[in-house]
């Protein structure tokens, strides 16, 4: 699977540091994607990347799968294990 990251403007990662120091931080912990969601983060957390080898080839099995809801997931044979789902 691909592995995601959580949002690198959260106030819990100004702990790691700046924005390099956090999105390098996920990547070397073994995060596929770094999700950058405040706009103004954008330009600087590309800077960051740059140079860096990417683990790009995790993202391909994405690629035309489009989104399963809830009851995909659940009929989904991989996710057939005891409490996958449950509510209890």
């Amino acid at each position: 699977g691909v592995v995601f990251s959580d949002d690198i403007g959260m106030a819990a990662a100004f702990s790691a540091g700046g924005i390099k120091a956090r999105i390098d931080a996920h990547l070397d912990a073994g995060c596929d994607v770094v999700l950058v969601c405040h706009p103004e983060l954008v330009d600087e957390s590309l800077a960051a990347v740059q140079g860096r080898s990417l683990n790009t080839m995790a993202l391909t099995g994405l690629l035309g799968r489009g989104a399963m809801g809830w009851d995909g997931l659940l009929a989904d044979a991989r996710h057939a294990q005891p409490g996958f789902g449950s509510i209890a």
